[in-house]
Formats: C-alpha cells, sequence, structure tokens
C-alpha cells in the first residue's frame, strides 16, 4: 500500500504533467521553455506547482506595458518576446 506521501508525490507529477500537456494542446508551447519549467512539488499534506514568470501570463494573459516597458531587470522580457514571436511566426 502507499504511503500518504507517495499518493501526494504522485499527484504533483500527475497535475504538473496534465498543466504540459494542456499547454501543448492548445499550441502555448513556441521554445517549451515554459512547459520544461512546470514542477509539482510535493509538501506534507498537498503539493503546489511552479514555474517561469510567464506561465501566469500565458494562463491568465498579460497586463499591458506602461511607459516603454524597460523597467530595470525587466529588459529581458522584451528578449524573450522577440524570440517567441520569431519562432511562432
Amino acid at each position: 500500500m502507499a504511503t500518504q506521501q507517495q499518493i501526494i508525490d504522485k499527484y504533483a507529477k500527475k497535475f504538473a504533467q496534465s498543466l504540459k500537456d494542456e499547454l501543448a494542446k492548445d499550441k502555448r508551447n513556441a521554445t517549451g521553455r515554459t512547459s520544461d519549467s512546470i514542477k509539482g512539488n510535493p509538501t506534507n499534506n498537498g503539493f503546489t506547482v511552479t514555474g517561469n514568470r510567464s506561465i501566469g501570463a500565458l494562463i491568465e494573459g498579460r497586463r499591458p506595458t506602461k511607459g516603454s516597458g524597460k523597467r530595470t531587470g525587466k529588459s529581458e522580457w522584451f528578449e524573450d518576446l522577440r524570440r517567441w514571436c520569431e519562432i511562432r511566426g
């Protein structure tokens, strides 16, 4: 019989995989980096799912960029977006 922690681990991985499958089904995998970043992390009494910073934009959409959009430390976002656009066409 499986322990509680083994069951939690199983479902953490299963849920993370279902998110990856959903992104692939909806053709939201341009580079695959976001999908690859999704991880199910077991805790004592449940699990969390983590991913890189762009996962929220994929799921909920992205709010408009204010000003020039080049905030300190965030300019790499534009490079990521440019790369994504080139791949998506």
